[in-house]
């Protein structure tokens, strides 16, 4: 049955050694072979038609999803809302922007196609280039962009090295302004002390703009006092200054209470200065229930 190639091995004597003559198995000479064959070889011609449609399916869809222009970004649909118009954005700067954003930014895929398309990377980029209240961009299927921005309500003049600014009430910075040009709708804030805006927002004086927002509101409405500015940078870090026009300086304390620290120039004002108080140069306010001016 075994044809005789060589021997494995055998004995002589106590002792094993290793020839290199080895046996051939004729069954097993053909192991392999149906294996090797080909598997598409074996599937009837009603599976290989429907294995080829299924593939041409798949990359028409792929093709209709990715690559169709019936799904690329044409059409950008921009609305601002203009409340102050301070904000000298327009709409071509903000589509400008949008076009950059849908450049492609992957090697075989356009960057425009609506279902690659980030909204959220061009949300984080208005909203860190330019100060809006309220931004929203949004998709609409099949092919248009739509990006919608409201201009903040309310804002300061925000005075620093003899330039002026818009900022938003969190500090962040709308744009420069010229003296000419200025709203004195809003309250104006100078900076007497080291440069303050960093990075298109004025740092860590959130505090002093709220007081003055307050403080602001507060007495325009009562007609009391004509505020001309407030005034940060010759006080220590705690303190804000309200100047009244034609009028003393007054200090606040912005770690303090504000309606407690106002009841009390409303306070001296009313029964103790009355009109005189437009004479003095000074009011405190900072220290607690003490009042002190000259």
């Amino acid at each position: 049955m075994f044809n005789k190639k060589n021997k494995i091995g055998k004995k002589k004597g106590s002792k094993l050694y290793i020839s290199q003559k080895a046996y051939n198995n004729p069954y097993f000479k053909d192991v392999n072979k149906t294996s090797r064959s080909s598997f598409v070889s074996s599937m009837s011609w009603k599976a290989k038609i429907s294995v080829i449609l299924i593939v041409i399916f798949i990359f028409s869809i792929v093709w209709l999803i990715f690559y169709s222009k019936y799904f690329l970004i044409y059409d950008i649909e921009i609305n601002i809302e203009k409340i102050n118009d301070i904000g000298r954005i327009g709409e071509d700067d903000i589509e400008k922007m949008a076009r950059e954003e849908l450049r492609s930014k992957f090697v075989f895929l356009p960057g425009n196609n609506i279902f690659l398309f980030d909204e959220n990377k061009l949300y984080n980029k208005l909203s860190t280039d330019f100060a809006f209240e309220e931004i929203r961009v949004e998709k609409k299927l099949p092919n248009k962009l739509h990006i919608y921005l409201r201009e903040v309500s309310y804002a300061l003049i925000w005075k620093e090295q003899e330039e002026y600014f818009y900022i938003t009430p969190k500090g962040d910075v709308i744009n420069s302004v010229s003296p000419e040009e200025i709203k004195e709708i809003f309250p104006l804030v100078e900076n007497k002390g080291r440069d303050l805006i960093v990075n298109g927002s004025v740092q860590d004086k959130n505090e002093h703009l709220r007081f003055s927002i307050e403080l602001y509101k507060t007495f325009k409405d009562t007609n009391i006092f004509n505020i001309e500015k407030f005034i940060i940078g010759t006080q220590n870090d705690n303190t804000i200054t309200m100047k009244i026009f034609d009028g003393p300086e007054i200090y606040f304390n912005v770690t303090e209470d504000l309606n407690s620290q106002s009841d009390k120039l409303l306070l001296l004002r009313n029964e103790k200065l009355r009109d005189d108080l437009y004479s003095k140069t000074y009011i405190d306010l900072r220290f607690g229930d003490m009042i002190y001016y000259r």
